[in-house]
């Protein structure tokens, strides 16, 4: 296909797209059928996600998008999309805390209310087996809880109530000195 055909093609295309009405309609399809919507989402991330592996002038040109998508926002815009995010993860693990926290952002052994200390604990003790089993990365913890509907098993204790609960933890597992000395004969 001729050049000057390939770039008519897509700026028609564009320009059908940019159309308020036609957008309404997608919309409006997307709606009504989430399930062929989803579908087609899907085969698309599949599909793309292979082409970023297989042609590497395909991953330059994305990367080139990006660089222009940078160059085109301010400083400023960059620095309230870091603020955005900022204050998207601050509400996102209050989100958390408060939910296992029984509706209250405090410990729930010692009732201290400093969010900066509170963490999630792991009532069971498993998360490590947990973080092998690869359920989550330690960074998206607070948005794996969420999007999995805020299993169960989990509580919101201050540092100090959560170090004191491994300390006896490791107390009651250690070895009284003569369970593990070799027994003299």
């Amino acid at each position: 296909m001729p050049r000057t055909l390939e770039v008519n093609r897509v700026a028609r295309r564009e320009e059908y797209h940019a159309n308020p009405a036609v957008r309404q309609q997608q919309r409006q399809w997307q709606l009504n059928n989430p399930i062929a919507y989803k579908a087609i989402q899907e085969r698309s991330r599949i599909k793309n996600r292979l082409r970023r592996q297989i042609d590497p002038a395909y991953k330059a040109h994305l990367a080139d998008m990006r660089r222009q998508w940078r160059a085109k926002r301010p400083p400023k815009l960059r620095l309230s999309q870091r603020e955005y995010r900022r204050r998207w993860r601050e509400k996102l693990r209050e989100d958390v805390l408060r939910h296992y926290g029984q509706e209250h952002l405090a410990c729930i052994i010692c009732g201290f209310a400093d969010h900066r200390a509170l963490t999630i604990d792991h009532i069971n003790d498993n998360g490590a087996e947990e973080r092998k089993a690869g359920r989550y990365t330690t960074g998206h913890f607070y948005e794996w809880l969420r999007s999995s509907d805020f299993p169960s098993g989990y509580q919101t204790l201050c540092g100090n109530c959560q170090f004191i609960k491994e300390w006896e933890r490791k107390q009651k597992n250690r070895l009284a000195p003569d369970e593990f000395l070799p027994k003299r004969q």
